[in-house]
């Protein structure tokens, strides 16, 4: 199996996860966030969703022993209407995926009502040039306080870049 990516292992660094935590992940891909997630989630649960079916279908096969433990799950969804109960994770992540500097009204508003009170999304890119991380902070930072969400802590590391917030 591939090695995972440094940015991944970055991502994941930052959200200070407790054994207990539930989290979701979106646009996870292949799945290479699951096992190094998992791991630090004994007693909590990883969700993933991609909007390919492809993708899941590959994390699926790659994460079966944590779908097998029942610490995983993957399904073809979108953002902005997946099907989960409302404050029902403690972390939501999202590693490149530009729909949340570009255009996600829709998915920021839904995603809101999902994280626990005291739950954080985190938004993490590592774009092909550097210098757009400055106009990437800003887009996100604006549409995630448009839609309620509290202070906006940014977190930066090389080439990556971390937007954490909170629901308001």
């Amino acid at each position: 199996m591939a090695s995972i990516p440094q940015r991944i292992l970055w991502a994941i660094d930052g959200l200070h996860l407790s054994p207990g935590h539930r989290v979701l992940e979106i646009g996870c891909g292949n799945g290479m966030s699951c096992a190094p997630i998992c791991e630090r989630l004994s007693e909590g649960h990883y969700h993933a969703i991609d909007r390919s079916k492809k993708m899941i279908a590959a994390a699926r096969v790659r994460n079966a022993a944590w779908i097998t433990q029942g610490q995983a799950a993957f399904d073809v969804a979108d953002a902005a209407s997946i099907d989960t109960p409302t404050a029902s994770f403690d972390r939501i992540l999202a590693i490149n995926v530009n729909l949340f500097w570009r255009q996600a009204d829709a998915a920021l508003e839904h995603l809101r009502t999902r994280l626990k009170p005291e739950g954080r999304i985190h938004l993490v890119f590592e774009p092909p040039a550097a210098t757009q991380l400055d106009s990437i902070a800003r887009a996100c930072t604006d549409r995630l306080s448009r839609h309620a969400f509290g202070a906006v802590a940014v977190r930066r590391e090389s080439r990556c870049l971390e937007l954490r917030a909170g629901p308001g």
